[in-house]
């Protein structure tokens, strides 16, 4: 038991020797503060100008200044021209540029839209943002439908005026939010429910799997340079999953401490467990591709098609159906699981399980081909 701890430290301590690895923790906290402060900022991933025809009906104004005051992945800008809205629109400035009417009220003339916009390329943000603009024009379309209602239905009401109908409108306004958005695992603070924060968890979890990675990369330099030559057979194989063991460890411990630092989530006996299994996994995952894959060149070619299929198959940026059973392929689905679904502790103990065994399997099949 002794030598065996002396072996944990000496593999821990050569970790921080390397200047990259040391390089890669500091990055990865100081990136995830990063983002938890910019969260805060005036940011966005579409940019939108929100201008107006100069005209004596204010309710174009109320609309943009409404528009101005939410906070949501959409980024408004007013500018008092059109002509200089849809310029920024073509130089690339601004994704978009919603361009009021000067009056809502019908005129004998040929009907005019509401409301002009004009866009760069069709992409899935520029649609969600209409969602806003469709909204937005419900609230004050809904008093005009709230008015022809009454004329039409309500003769009784015919004495009073279309201001005076507006009144009885404006005193069935609900003062509180309908919605109220919250994380059910969140420490309370806001940056835990941002939009930018929203994936940080998935993806500090695919650097986790990426340190179990670079951990095996380690050991089979060992094997090239023969570095544990003078060690029993049977005893290498375990030097090397502890090599990776460690990699993945440092790695999960810096993403635990970094969201507790940043208020991204409150550190808690769950999450730490939580996160102690998917360095687990995150073992089991890398013996596996390192049984499969038994060279440092074609492990090393391997990675970056790993990374890029947790990223698009696990629920970080996007939970997909067609693609949820691949998901349980890789410890990151797990993880992010895990945070709401107890029972995942579980499938995450039965994980490493698994797929210890099967690098074990593989192993041998690989030995008796030799053989």
């Amino acid at each position: 038991m002794k030598r065996m701890l002396m072996w944990i430290y000496m593999l821990n301590k050569r970790l921080y020797k390397r200047w990259t690895y040391v390089g890669i923790l500091v990055l990865i906290f100081a990136s995830l503060l990063g983002f938890v402060a910019v969260s805060g900022e005036d940011s966005g991933f579409v940019h939108v100008i929100l201008t107006r025809i100069p005209g004596e009906d204010d309710r174009s104004t109320a609309m943009i200044e409404q528009l101005l005051q939410e906070d949501s992945i959409v980024r408004f800008t007013p500018m008092d021209s059109a002509e200089q809205g849809i310029e920024a629109v073509k130089d690339g400035s601004a994704d978009a540029v919603w361009i009021f009417p000067a009056t809502f009220e019908e005129t004998d003339a040929e009907p005019e839209p509401m409301v002009r916009v004009v866009e760069r390329e069709q992409n899935v943000f520029l649609r969600l943002s209409r969602e806003k603009l469709y909204g937005l024009l419900y609230q004050y379309s809904a008093r005009a439908l709230f008015v022809d209602y009454t004329r039409d239905k309500l003769s009784q009401l015919d004495h009073l005026t279309e201001e005076e109908l507006l009144t009885y409108f404006e005193d069935c306004k609900i003062n509180d939010d309908l919605f109220v958005y919250d994380n059910p695992v969140s420490s309370g603070d806001t940056a835990s429910s941002n939009y930018l924060t929203a994936p940080l968890k998935g993806l500090l979890a695919i650097l986790c799997v990426l340190g179990g990675m670079a951990g095996v990369l380690y050991s089979l330099q060992d094997e090239e340079r023969k570095a544990f030559s003078n060690l029993p057979v049977t005893k290498r194989p375990m030097i090397g999953m502890l090599t990776v063991l460690s990699s993945a460890f440092h790695v999960g411990v810096v993403s635990l401490l970094a969201m507790w630092v940043s208020s991204l989530y409150a550190m808690g006996v769950w999450e730490i467990i939580s996160t102690l299994l998917l360095v687990l996994c995150a073992v089991s995952f890398a013996m596996v591709l390192r049984a499969l894959f038994g060279s440092m060149r074609s492990f090393g070619a391997v990675i970056p098609t790993v990374i890029t299929a947790m990223t698009f198959l696990c629920p970080v940026f996007f939970n997909l159906t067609e693609t949820r059973y691949l998901a349980h392929l890789f410890p990151p689905t797990y993880y992010i699981h895990s945070t709401y679904n107890k029972s995942y502790f579980l499938y995450m103990c039965l994980y490493c399980i698994l797929g210890l065994a099967l690098a074990q399997l593989i192993g041998w099949l690989k030995r008796g081909k030799k053989a």
